[in-house]
């Protein structure tokens, strides 16, 4: 891609991390809208605009060329995609896009090849793996990228058959490598709350204590089991909690799989000893929220994911500021 005043355009196949590592800080996830991250990637997009003023013709509409080509066969060029539009209003595009399917991602490195967290949209290369896995060829690959350009440039809604497989493939993590599988649903919340919110009903990553629907419901309990295993059996034991394990099963059963959980949480509970009345209270005040006729069987749409990362997330920070307050009175006890 190109544009007509400058070299080089911000490509809409790219994450949000790839615009400006340094323009786009992992704090902004903590608002419950996507105004705070709409104000950092316009940020980071004002280089481009900048640049507008720099024409050598002024006469010159400022324009972006979108093209995409493919090498059927040897000697062969097809093109599978070409869109010219306004510079300004690709911009804006793809400022929306970037501040509407975002959450918050742990698989990328920096230069220093170390994982960072970034808040924003994936990369569409990252859709497609995230929906038919890492082994998905490269004519499916393709296929699933210039899909994704209309989403990005036209404002279009992602294909609800790619955010069913990515929903899919995150329910079952039993099938993946942790970070594969953490990697893969970062990515469907991305999508699913994106679907969610062009349908004025996102929810945002920030835990949503209110509300009242199944899916999100069911997505929390499932988060408190997982979270709740993994304390008691510690840092030194790496096997997957009983909810992971049954995740797949959860989505599809949920009340019958619920009971199961429930049954193997007991010895985690009593190894926690008077720590165990926490997580009990959690999951009884969770509960409460359910109207009685939605405690069902009732297969669980993909909104269950974002109440079971948000969920898990809120008990990994407190962690983190636990762990965090207990260094810093040791070193100001040593000092």
């Amino acid at each position: 891609m190109w544009g007509n005043d400058s070299l080089y355009i911000p490509d809409p196949s790219e994450d949000t991390f790839a615009l400006d590592p340094d323009a786009i800080p992992a704090v902004v996830y903590k608002s419950n809208t996507n105004e705070a991250l709409a104000r950092e990637v316009a940020k980071a997009l004002d280089g481009y605009r900048n640049k507008l003023g720099e024409r050598v013709d002024s006469k010159l509409q400022p324009t972006v060329y979108i093209l995409v080509l493919d090498s059927a066969t040897t000697g062969r060029m097809a093109v599978l995609y070409f869109r010219n539009m306004n510079k300004e209003l690709y911009l804006d595009r793809l400022a929306k896009w970037h501040s509407t399917c975002a959450w918050l991602h742990r698989y990328r490195k920096n230069d220093q090849g170390e994982f960072v967290a970034f808040y924003g949209a994936p990369a569409t290369k990252d859709i497609a793996f995230a929906a038919y896995g890492p082994r998905a060829g490269d004519k499916v690959v393709k296929g699933l990228m210039e899909r994704m350009l209309p989403c990005i440039v036209d404002g279009r809604g992602v294909p609800l058959d790619i955010i069913t497989s990515a929903v899919n493939r995150a329910s079952n993590p039993v099938g993946m490598e942790n970070w594969e599988w953490e990697k893969t649903l970062s990515i469907a919340c991305a999508l699913i709350n994106k679907h969610l919110t062009d349908k004025q009903e996102g929810i945002g990553m920030a835990l949503d204590v209110n509300s009242d629907d199944r899916s999100y419901l069911f997505g929390r309990m499932l988060a408190v089991a997982d979270v709740l295993e993994r304390r008691a059996l510690g840092k030194e034991e790496k096997r997957a909690t009983n909810a992971i394990r049954y995740m797949n099963a959860f989505s599809k059963h949920p009340e019958r799989t619920w009971r199961i959980i429930q049954e193997g949480l007991q010895p985690y509970l009593a190894r926690l000893g008077r720590d165990a009345a926490f997580w009990t209270r959690v999951i009884d005040e969770i509960g409460f929220k359910f109207k009685p006729e939605d405690f069902n069987n009732k297969p669980l749409s993909g909104k269950y994911l974002l109440g079971f990362y948000s969920q898990r997330h809120v008990f990994y920070q407190s962690k983190n500021q636990e762990s965090s307050t207990e260094a810093e009175t040791s070193s100001n006890m040593e000092e």
